[in-house]
């Protein structure tokens, strides 16, 4: 009966060790998850705009962006990075479409060319008001990127520096 109590005790020390440690470290990352994306909205709704721009339509854009993130989260980013990559975009004075094809097109350059967010902004950026490029064709004019990559010695990295020097 003692050594019944004694593996008892410790099958019960092993079980709270082995259930409730992964559990906290799960909760703490989740709560830091959660900070940083609540920390990327709020930066959002923040610059989001101009003085006439309503809080729904503001909510509408940001929700929009969050399914963005929720999208991208299968290329392996963060839902955080798309979003304050939505804020830089709308800092620079995008909204609705705009605003989401740029967000979109950057995570696909970055991505396509493994550079910084940054970097693949200010391209896309550059490739919308000083070349004229439209949303539509914002998506043709990085796979023409992407194929010259391909096919010369010339990285994205290249480009993307080239382009708003241009």
């Amino acid at each position: 009966l003692l050594n019944w109590g004694k593996n008892t005790q410790w099958a019960g020390r092993q079980l709270m060790v082995g259930l409730s440690l992964p559990m906290a470290a799960f909760g703490a990352a989740a709560a830091s998850a959660f900070m940083e994306i609540d920390k990327a909205t709020t930066q959002l709704e923040r610059v989001y705009g101009d003085l006439s721009t309503t809080r729904q339509e503001v909510d509408q854009n940001t929700e929009a962006i969050k399914n963005l993130g929720s999208e991208y989260t299968k290329y392996g980013i963060a839902v955080s990075d798309t979003i304050s990559l939505g804020a830089r975009a709308a800092a620079t004075g995008a909204t609705n479409e705009t605003l989401l094809a740029a967000t979109e097109q950057t995570l696909r350059f970055a991505t396509l060319g493994q550079i910084d967010y940054n970097q693949a902004l200010d391209t896309t950026i550059s490739l919308q008001t000083a070349f004229g490029i439209s949303n539509d064709q914002l998506a043709q004019k990085i796979d023409f990127l992407n194929a010259v990559e391909n096919q010369t010695i010339l990285t994205i990295e290249d480009m993307s520096l080239a382009i708003p020097r241009v």
